[in-house]
C-alpha cells in the first residue's frame, strides 16, 4: 500500500517537471573590433579635418590666405601668431616682417680713374610692412621668389655705379671699414629700388672685400 502511494506521488511530481529548455546563445564579443574600427575612422577624420582646415602663423610673420585650387587670395592680412581656422583647401602664404639679406662680393666703381673697382660685401636688413603683403603676393606668389628678386635688385644697384663714392671715402676705407656716410648713401639708393617692390632697408652694414 505504501509503495503504491509512493509510486503515485512520484508520477504526479514527474508530470509537472518541465523538460529542459535550450536557451539561445547570447551574442557578444564580436562588437569590440567593429566599435574600435569605427572610433579609429572618426579619429582619422577629425585629424584630417584639423590638418586641412587649420594653419599656424609664427611670431613675426605676415600671412595672406589663398585658395589651393584657384590660387585666389582673400583681401585679408593676418599677423596674430597661433593656430587659425582657414577652412578646407585653403592655406596661408607667409612673409617675414624682417629679414637680413646677405649680398657678397659686389664691385663698386672706383672714383679714382684707372683704379680697380672696390669690392664690398653687405648685410641688408629689410622690413616688409603688413600692408604690403597682398602686393608682394600678387607680384611674386611667395617670399622665396621675392627674396631672390630683392637680392638681385641690391646687387644691380650697387654694381651700377648709382652710389657715388668719393676719393676721400675710398681712402678712408682702412682695412674692412666702410664709412658711415657711404653706408647711408648705399641705403638710400637701395631703398629707391626696394620700396616700389614692397620692401624697405632699415639697416645696411658693409665691409670691404669678401664677407
Amino acid at each position: 500500500m505504501q509503495q503504491q502511494l509512493l509510486d503515485d506521488h512520484l508520477e504526479k511530481c514527474g508530470s509537472i517537471v518541465s523538460p529542459k529548455v535550450k536557451l539561445p546563445r547570447l551574442s557578444g564579443g564580436g562588437e569590440g573590433p567593429a566599435l574600435l574600427a569605427t572610433c579609429s575612422c572618426c579619429l582619422i577624420g577629425l585629424l584630417s579635418m584639423m590638418f586641412f582646415c587649420f594653419s599656424t602663423i609664427g611670431i613675426g610673420q605676415t600671412c595672406v590666405l589663398h585658395d589651393k585650387l584657384s590660387g585666389a587670395v582673400l583681401p585679408h592680412v593676418v599677423t596674430k601668431p597661433g593656430l587659425h581656422f582657414t577652412g578646407p583647401l585653403k592655406a596661408f602664404v607667409c612673409f617675414p616682417q624682417h629679414d637680413t639679406l646677405q649680398v657678397p662680393s659686389v664691385n663698386m666703381p672706383n672714383p679714382s680713374f684707372g683704379r680697380e673697382p672696390v669690392q664690398i660685401s653687405c648685410d641688408v636688413q629689410i622690413e616688409l610692412a603688413p600692408q604690403e603683403a597682398l602686393r608682394i603676393y600678387s607680384m611674386f606668389g611667395g617670399y622665396t621668389a621675392a627674396k631672390q628678386h630683392y637680392l638681385q635688385l641690391i646687387r644691380d644697384d650697387i654694381d651700377s655705379g648709382r652710389v657715388k663714392m668719393t676719393p676721400e671715402e675710398d681712402d678712408m676705407m682702412f682695412g674692412a671699414a666702410v664709412t658711415f656716410t657711404l653706408l647711408e648713401k648705399i641705403k638710400k639708393d637701395i631703398n629707391e629700388v626696394l620700396e616700389p617692390e614692397g620692401a624697405h632697408a632699415v639697416r645696411v652694414h658693409c665691409v670691404r672685400g669678401h664677407a
